[in-house]
């Protein structure tokens, strides 16, 4: 079993959308020997909150980190933690990336050192959180992992059946997501599409 080798003491600011209030709160993130996270769900757990306190979760297979289809009394959706990031299309919840280094220990991506760090070559960690909320952007992973959409859904449709899930992901893109999502999927917006009501200028329409 992997000792914790290393720990990254985090101090983040979020907008919590069920209270409609800011707080800030505390999170440490154990590494091993490898710059491994060793406590994954507990950063899970700590990103849900700013959809409630988290009262369930399923934690699913994926090949994009470490994935879990949460709920909680304010909302849910799927939660991705992953070291390797996934495109700029898709939103960061929360970037944790640090750099680490023998003489100064951690600093987080946001301090002033981090860029004169890294440029040293020191040892970068990545880390990234997405919050894939359930209304609309749950259909995301579920499109870019087979796994995900193997094991997501029981409400929808039948867990073990990942073709039909993902025949209902590609219609949920479709209907809500903006063209360059719909592409990175290969898929055409659909005429009722939310993203082009509401940006009737991306087609060269009037406002």
């Amino acid at each position: 079993m992997n000792k914790t080798t290393h720990r990254i003491r985090f101090r983040l600011h979020r907008q919590c959308w069920t209270k409609g209030q800011s707080s800030t709160s505390r999170l440490t993130v154990k590494l091993d020997e490898n710059f491994n996270i060793l406590n994954v769900r507990d950063i899970a757990v700590h990103s849900s909150h700013g959809w409630g306190p988290w009262n369930s979760g399923k934690k699913l297979k994926s090949d994009l980190g470490h994935a879990w289809e949460v709920g909680t009394p304010g909302h849910g959706g799927i939660i991705v933690i992953t070291q390797n990031k996934l495109p700029d299309l898709f939103h960061v919840e929360q970037n944790l990336t640090c750099v680490y280094t023998e003489m100064w220990g951690w600093t987080a991506n946001w301090e002033s050192r981090y860029e004169s760090l890294v440029a040293e070559g020191n040892k970068v960690v990545e880390i990234y959180v997405y919050d894939f909320e359930e209304d609309c952007d749950w259909a995301i992973p579920v499109l870019l992992d087979p796994k995900i959409a193997a094991g997501a859904g029981a409400d929808r449709v039948n867990p073990k059946n990942a073709e039909k899930m993902k025949v209902f992901a590609e219609g949920s893109i479709t209907r809500w997501k903006s063209p360059e999502i719909c592409e990175f999927f290969g898929l055409k917006p659909a005429e009722n599409n939310y993203y082009l009501e509401k940006h009737p200028e991306v087609l060269g329409k009037k406002g």
